[in-house]
């Protein structure tokens, strides 16, 4: 314990000196972008995402969605240290799922992973805390209880995601906000592709990943000289002033900042893509966003967002 109390102090020691804070103008200027894109755009988005794909894929092909849900949440609470692209190993994953739910007409969870996880490509790192991971999952009555509700139509409301997200931390022993908040995405993501209507509170934080701190670096929300430095330290010891950066977005956008989360995660790849040079970067960004919403929206508004995303990369 008084190890674990010096290793946070050194962290906000560290982030104090380098003097970092969310900047409310910039936190203006980017919740003014995005609400002029608005919530249905952005779930558009999301049907966009990779990820969604992926469980999409999966939905389709297995017949059981509470089984199919369980199965996507405790693979969420294990997508960290990753050996490959988020992307691709969710496709990894969506795959073998479905072969398994096929062949067997069932899942049970912690035999898959252990099967699965054994020869995963994108996911080696870190096996045995994993599967323990999952098994504490799976032994939380109250989790199990509070997807099957949501699932099956018993409940909907974001109350009720929300006791999913603190039950995950109770079941998991866990402060981690990254893979709690992520396992809620990707439930979302399962009732979404499974036409079943789940509602994101907007009081569960963004999951701060190495793209989400790279456009809160880029988008200058957070910020003290150098954006790469500033990325740094938001991917490890600064990661919470991240969440509050977002939390403030979503406040005056009136956007649970999860549903914004796809729109950093595409727009970050487009913009390493463009290798972070400015015009480049603006230009990508706007038009994956203008492209994947089928031209449903403006260039304006799709720019409008691009240029806020890659503020800092513009700085001469």
């Amino acid at each position: 314990m008084v190890q674990e109390r010096s290793t946070v102090t050194r962290r906000e020691k560290s982030v104090k000196e380098l003097k970092l804070t969310v900047r409310e103008d910039r936190v203006r200027e980017v919740s003014s972008a995005i609400s002029e894109l608005g919530l249905d755009n952005l779930k558009r988005l999301e049907e966009r995402d990779p990820q969604y794909e992926a469980i999409r894929f999966l939905v389709k092909r297995a017949e059981n969605i509470v089984e199919v849900a369980v199965l996507v949440v405790a693979n969420a609470l294990i997508s960290y240290r990753l050996t490959g692209p988020g992307e691709s190993y969710w496709w990894e994953f969506a795959r073998e799922a479905a072969m398994e739910a096929e062949q067997t007409g069932n899942l049970n969870v912690e035999r898959f992973f252990r099967d699965f996880l054994a020869r995963s490509r994108h996911n080696r790192l870190l096996v045995g805390q994993k599967i323990s991971r999952i098994r504490r999952f799976g032994e939380s009555r109250a989790c199990q209880e509070l997807i099957k509700g949501l699932l099956e139509g018993h409940s909907s409301s974001s109350n009720d995601v929300l006791r999913l997200w603190i039950e995950l931390g109770r079941a998991l022993g866990s402060k981690s906000q990254k893979t709690l908040s992520f396992a809620v995405k990707m439930l979302y993501y399962v009732a979404r592709s499974a036409s079943r209507n789940i509602e994101l509170p907007s009081t569960i934080p963004i999951p701060v990943d190495l793209r989400v701190s790279m456009t809160t670096a880029t988008s200058l929300l957070v910020s003290n000289g150098s954006w790469r430095r500033v990325w740094r330290e938001l991917y490890g010891r600064g990661r919470g002033l991240a969440v509050e950066a977002w939390r403030r977005i979503g406040v005056l956008s009136r956007i649970p900042p999860l549903h914004i989360d796809a729109l950093l995660w595409t727009s970050a790849l487009e913009i390493k893509k463009q290798g972070f040079k400015c015009e480049r970067a603006i230009k990508a960004v706007a038009e994956s966003i203008y492209t994947k919403l089928d031209r449903g929206v403006t260039k304006d508004v799709c720019e409008k967002i691009a240029i806020e995303l890659t503020r800092a990369l513009c700085i001469p």
